[in-house]
């Protein structure tokens, strides 16, 4: 989430330094995960509002699989990436709190 779909389309789209899979620092913890997500989406939804009705008309370009598609396209397939995505990490921290008895013995 935080290289593929966000920093690398930051770098490739809003001016973000270059990003990859290769070369990106990874978190060593979750707090620092969620700080990095943060900051990427910042700078992805600050790129997006700026971008104003002719800004999503214009086609994404070489840097993309479909260059000829609309900005528009591209916001909305990141954004059902992030729904898609986010919503799993969701799921996966429910299952995890519900995997460790309460602290009165009760199940959850």
């Amino acid at each position: 989430m935080i290289v593929g779909v966000l920093a690398a389309r930051n770098a490739a789209h809003f001016g973000a330094p270059a990003a990859s899979y290769e070369t990106w620092t990874y978190a060593g913890s979750a707090a620092t995960a969620l700080a990095q997500l943060e900051a990427q989406l910042d700078v992805w939804l600050a790129g997006v509002r700026g971008l104003g009705e002719a800004g999503l008309r214009v086609p994404v370009g070489a840097k993309e699989p479909f260059p000829e598609a609309p900005m528009a396209d591209l916001v909305l397939h990141i954004h059902r990436e992030l729904i898609h995505h986010l919503s799993e990490v969701c799921l996966l921290r429910d299952l995890y709190l519900h995997t460790r008895p309460a602290a009165n013995g009760a199940t959850r």
